[in-house]
């Protein structure tokens, strides 16, 4: 949010002095101000550093301070700096700059006398607001109309070359008026050592300049001082030609002084001035103008106290403390009290984080103001757009943003003290914050195995028993905030036929079931269940039989995925749903989803069913959204007898329904357990087949231990980029003996997990939530030889 970064920020002791400083950072706004709010000023060399510290902020004792445009998008304090020179001369910012958008580039104005000049006059430029002064105005400002704002103290005396000058220490005000008359020439005339004295003076148009000669005047009896051949114009405050010159001079604020290090300010004689902003008498009434310089304006508060310190300059005393900070006049201030107001400073500690919850960033911010607890607000920030803000409640403001994209977002906290405060704004560091997409993919990680007894006693659960799988914390999941899980069930090595069902812990067993199997199959099957509160799902099995659970990726807390109590929606064997018959080959059963087993009459792009088959014959089964062509895919493949289910994330037709049917007669039930809204991460296609290796022959293709790269986005529907995961459905046919398959990111590591079992010459199959690798492809492993087909139904977005 600043313009500038501070290049040796001064280090201040706040409403006492200044200490161990270094030059702030020259530059213009990093904005081109806008046409008519935004508070343009040029000029004076002398209070631009105070200025940019007022618009951009400071680093005092090391911490931030904001300065006014912390935040803001309009009327903001847009000054653009004098001329800076480097050691040998060069002008080292641009001779021109661009005062508001779309404008004209005009030269640098240089000096007080060259910012007032364009407030009035032949050369008004009504693009310019005010004017940097380090000069009161003379008779022709004041009778067209030009008005000061007095807000600091500035202290001119004489500098010297501080790493060693053939000045003496002192030099009285009759010494400095020899020297500049030329009636003294060497140093040794004063009490220095010898050398001949090169005495400079600020460019013509300086305030600085006309102040000095004004105070020349006054020390040579009320005469002019006709300045002699020797005397030579400098940048106004530029060390160029000093600090490298022993045997050079010149008026210089004793506060830049202290701020660049490289001058040494001689005793015996200095003078005070008030400096000001200038404007016009029309813009008086701007309330954008009185809002920075009026008496209640951000420039006489006590949080601007330590702004100004930081350009070398002592705030002036308010008008509620009796002094004329902000008090707009025509005629030179006399009263120079300053501030004395103790300010006290605080610091802004923010964090991020993402609660476990998809979509979410919560931020808190901490504001520590020493023993006092500091009052005020609290803005936060994404780069410069604001996302909220917050009351202080005992030193803490906080914000729940919601609806944030996923991905890495850094946030930013300012805080603004209650007006009539002491306490400085203070702006926290940058806190970054991964923000959770709706459904997070993760590479298979293995969490149950009753084989081995991982997550649970090693040895088979036993039939009509359940097994509480604690999920939360596991397999790259977090310990909280975790809506639902996306498993990979299989059954193992089971005593007889039966199946398996999951749902949440802590609610009653649905009358659904998730696989099935025979007596000694191995049947996998991928499952969304929803987490209990105590982080656990149930398993139970109608047989004796192991079982492994691989986790793929879970829904965190306020995803758009909706998981629901397992419901049965479709039973062809009772009529359930659909005509009491099993599904001929060739034909088709409409299944109403919308408005059932807890799935809205409206506003679903897709559900979440388990389908099983209970087949008469050897085929498959497909579905799809209902109006649509069947496809040339499958979710389900069976043998005759053989009982088997798989999950589908299905497209809902325009109708409300989905369609199934395929090849081989069969029953088939359908168990509904969440659903995608129509505006979700989620995004459902038409079954499309990407990738099918079988040929002429039907001899295996991908060899036993091998890996099959599937290029996935830009195929099916998918789109070349910003998918980052994929609904398949994969198939293991011809396969040369038994095995599984294992579908992970390409680029990444093989897990220890399969998502499809099969043995030699029977088709398996299974649907697989795979997470996308970098360069747009899934790999499939197979442990035997066999011929893959990968059917893709979906993506994800993030």
């Amino acid at each position: 949010m600043s313009r500038r970064t501070a290049a040796g920020a001064a280090a201040l002791l706040v409403g006492t002095a200044l200490l161990a400083t270094a030059p702030a950072a020259l530059a213009d706004p990093g904005f081109v101000p806008d046409a008519s709010t935004d508070v343009v000023g040029v000029g004076s060399d002398t209070t631009m550093l105070a200025l940019d510290a007022l618009a951009d902020g400071a680093s005092v004792n090391g911490t931030p301070v904001p300065g006014y445009n912390a935040g803001r998008t309009s009327a903001r304090l847009s000054t653009f700096d004098a001329n800076e020179y480097d050691a040998s001369g060069v002008q080292t910012n641009s001779t021109t700059v661009v005062l508001r958008v779309g404008a004209t580039p005009i030269t640098r104005p240089n000096g007080s006398g060259a910012g007032k000049n364009l407030l009035h006059g032949a050369g008004n430029n009504p693009l310019v607001t005010f004017a940097r002064s380090s000069s009161a105005n003379n008779a022709t400002e004041t009778s067209d109309g030009l008005w000061m704002y007095p807000f600091a103290k500035d202290t001119l005396a004489m500098g010297t070359r501080q790493a060693g000058t053939n000045a003496p220490a002192s030099l009285t005000g009759a010494q400095i008026v020899s020297i500049y008359k030329g009636d003294v020439t060497n140093w040794s005339a004063v009490g220095g050592t010898a050398g001949t004295i090169k005495p400079l003076i600020p460019q013509a148009g300086s305030g600085t300049r006309s102040f000095f000669l004004a105070q020349l005047k006054a020390l040579n009896g009320g005469v002019d001082v006709v300045l002699g051949s020797a005397v030579t114009e400098t940048q106004e405050h530029s060390d160029k030609d000093i600090k490298n010159d022993p045997l050079a001079v010149a008026p210089f604020s004793v506060g830049r002084s202290r701020l660049l290090g490289t001058i040494r300010i001689e005793s015996g004689w200095e003078a005070a001035r008030a400096v000001y902003n200038v404007v016009r008498d029309a813009d008086r009434a701007n309330p954008n103008v009185q809002a920075i310089f009026g008496t209640d304006g951000f420039i006489c508060s006590p949080q601007a106290k330590p702004l100004i310190a930081a350009g070398g300059l002592d705030q002036l005393a308010s008008t509620s403390d009796a002094g004329v900070c902000g008090e707009a006049t025509q005629t030179a201030v006399s009263d120079l009290t300053t501030s004395t107001k103790t300010v006290q400073t605080t610091t802004t500690a923010l964090t991020a984080s993402n609660g476990n919850a998809a979509h979410t960033a919560s931020l808190r911010a901490t504001v520590s103001a020493g023993a006092t607890a500091a009052q005020g607000r609290v803005a936060f920030y994404e780069g410069t757009t604001a996302v909220g803000q917050g009351v202080l409640s005992s030193g803490v403001a906080t914000l729940s943003l919601s609806g944030v994209a996923p991905g890495s977002h850094s946030y930013t906290a300012i805080f603004t003290p209650t007006a009539g405060t002491s306490f400085t704004s203070s702006q926290s560091g940058a806190a970054s914050v991964a923000v959770l997409p709706s459904t997070v993919t993760l590479t298979p990680s293995r969490i149950l195995d009753t084989r081995n007894g991982t997550g649970a006693p090693a040895h088979p659960l036993a039939a009509n028993t359940t097994l509480g799988l604690q999920v939360s914390g596991r397999g790259g999941l977090p310990a909280a905030g975790v809506g639902a899980v996306i498993l990979n069930v299989t059954a193992t090595a089971p005593a007889g036929a039966g199946n398996v069902t999951a749902w949440p812990s802590g609610t009653a067993q649905p009358t659904t079931s998730n696989l099935n199997f025979a007596a000694g199959q191995t049947v996998p099957n991928q499952v969304i269940v929803k987490v209990g509160p105590n982080g656990k799902v149930n398993l139970r099995s109608t047989s004796g039989t192991h079982l492994i659970a691989d986790v793929a990726g879970y829904y965190p807390t306020g995803s758009y995925y909706q998981s629901l109590v397992p419901a049965r929606v479709m039973d062809t064997r009772t009529g359930l749903g659909a005509p009491k018959a099993p599904i001929a080959t060739a034909s088709k059963v409409d299944l109403t989803v919308l408005g059932r087993g807890g799935v809205p009459s409206s506003g679903v792009g897709a559900v979440v069913i388990n389908v099983t088959a209970v087949p008469r014959a050897t085929g498959n089964l497909a579905v799809w959204p209902s109006g649509s062509s069947k496809p040339n895919t499958s979710n389900l493949n069976f043998v005759k007898g053989g009982t088997v289910a798989g999950l589908v994330i299905a497209k809902v037709g325009s109708n409300g329904k989905v369609s199934l049917g395929g090849y081989g007669l069969t029953d088939a039930i359908v168990d509904v357990a969440g659903y995608f809204p129509t505006t979700s991460d989620y995004i459902p296609l038409d079954p499309s087949r990407i990738k099918d290796t079988r040929v002429s022959g039907g001899a295996p293709q991908v060899r036993a231990g091998g890996v099959l790269s599937v290029q996935v986005r830009g195929a099916g529907g998918v789109p070349a980029a910003g998918a980052t995961a994929v609904m398949l459905n994969v198939t293991a046919v011809n396969e040369a003996g038994s095995g599984n398959i294992a579908a992970y990111p390409s680029g990444s590591s093989r897990p220890n997990a399969s998502v499809v079992n099969y043995v030699k010459g029977v088709t398996a199959s299974n649907s697989v939530i795979a997470k996308i690798g970098p360069d747009g492809k899934v790999n499939l492993y197979t442990s035997a030889a066999s011929n893959l087909i990968v059917d893709v139904q979906g993506y994800f977005t993030e």
